[in-house]
């Protein structure tokens, strides 16, 4: 989702969205967005993330 929205994460309405997504005064927030979508797509693997919420859902039910 973050790479669709070139790094723009916070919560605003489509058209606000829209409006913003090439506004330079949101570089910031795309830097700090395509930072996070690196290091959660790259660095911490996908499939590890999905076995930490198994056995958070696991710990949870039980």
């Amino acid at each position: 989702m973050l790479k669709i929205s070139n790094g723009l994460f916070w919560s605003r309405s489509l058209k606000k969205f829209q409006l913003d997504r090439n506004d330079p005064a949101y570089k910031k927030e795309r830097e700090v967005g395509k930072t996070i979508s690196h290091f959660i797509l790259v660095v911490v693997p996908p499939f590890f993330i999905g076995f930490l919420l198994l056995i958070i859902w696991k710990f949870l039910i039980c």
